[in-house]
């Protein structure tokens, strides 16, 4: 028999007050309608917790999709210079209203100016967190195979290359890089 584990994230405390903020307007129904936020709940202590799909939600997304993008050859993967991450594939947190492949897509083009075709299945699923003391994300992550290695620029200021998959190269998430080669070996047959 097996079992599953549901994982929930747990908000940060709320920001401790000295005070009433003099400044400061009653967050009740009228003064969320007023702002487009959603009204704060009070808890069994009565703190202030954030509503369902509030700044919590918007700070650590549930949802992140990202591409394996591969040449013909299946010998050189897409990468992205991440400023603290190091190499990563391209990816994005899934938008509201948007389906993982979509965001997947969104990303490839921000950050390497490619327009692949996503293969039909996602290559992997994981559970991340982004930055320490987040809560976990899921990660899909997609694959793509282009025809060659069309030069990659790139419009957010992040350096992409064709990083072969030989030698593996270090990352945030020390199991990537040979996920992504293994899954370049099954594609190979």
């Amino acid at each position: 028999m097996s079992a599953s584990k549901t994982l929930t994230p747990h908000p940060r405390p709320a920001p401790r007050s000295t005070g009433p903020d003099p400044s400061a307007r009653p967050a009740g129904p009228a003064s969320s309608a007023r702002t487009g936020a959603e009204p704060a709940r009070a808890d069994a202590a009565g703190s202030a917790a954030p509503a369902p799909g509030g700044s919590f939600l918007r700070e650590r997304p549930a949802l992140h999709a990202e591409v394996w993008v591969y040449d013909r050859s299946l010998t050189h993967v897409v990468l992205v210079e991440h400023p603290w991450r190091g190499l990563v594939p391209p990816g994005a947190a899934v938008e509201p209203g948007e389906t993982p492949r979509e965001a997947a897509l969104r990303a490839v083009v921000e950050l390497t100016d490619l327009e692949p075709t996503l293969l039909d299945a996602p290559a992997a699923a994981t559970t991340r967190a982004y930055r320490s003391g987040w809560a976990p994300t899921l990660c899909l992550a997609f694959a793509a195979v282009l025809g060659g290695r069309p030069e990659l620029t790139s419009t957010s200021g992040h350096a992409a290359v064709w990083h072969p998959l030989t030698p593996l190269w270090s990352s945030w998430f020390p199991g990537d890089a040979q996920r992504i080669r293994t899954f370049a070996r099954s594609l190979r047959g």
